[in-house]
């Protein structure tokens, strides 16, 4: 499997056509004061979109995502983990594109923290996330 690309957003839409729609991507999250643990700045909502190709290697087989939201000290924020099955009459000139949502994630400290996006365990493309105190 081939990572083609990964973003992060405001929200992330399936229609019931199978159109994905993505509202607001960014890259950095700014904060009216600096997160602690005991007072973190909380992103409400938060999508990660990821869109990927298989490659010859992948029919017939089981292929691991994992998704990880790391902070400066290398601390995992949240995960997803899955399976994805690839049958052997998969299409392989089709872009396949997943989102996973997560909710009140919290952000404890300033600084670049990071999405990794492994398959099968190897990490394919950190995306960098900036987390820095909104300027007057």
């Amino acid at each position: 499997m081939k990572l083609d690309y990964a973003h992060l957003a405001d929200m992330a839409i399936n229609s019931d056509a199978g159109k994905l729609s993505i509202i607001g991507l960014f890259d950095r999250i700014l904060c009216a004061t600096p997160p602690t643990p005991e007072n973190p700045t909380v992103r409400p909502t938060m999508a990660i979109i990821v869109g990927f190709v298989f490659e010859p290697d992948d029919l017939g087989k089981d292929v691991e995502l994992m998704i990880e939201l790391i902070d400066p000290d290398a601390k995992q924020l949240v995960a997803a983990i899955g399976t994805i099955s690839v049958g052997d009459d998969t299409d392989l000139r089709i872009r396949n594109v997943m989102h996973f949502t997560f909710d009140l994630v919290k952000f404890e400290r300033l600084g670049l923290h990071e999405i990794s996006v492994k398959i099968n365990g190897h990490e394919v493309k950190p995306l960098p996330i900036l987390v820095e105190l909104l300027k007057p």
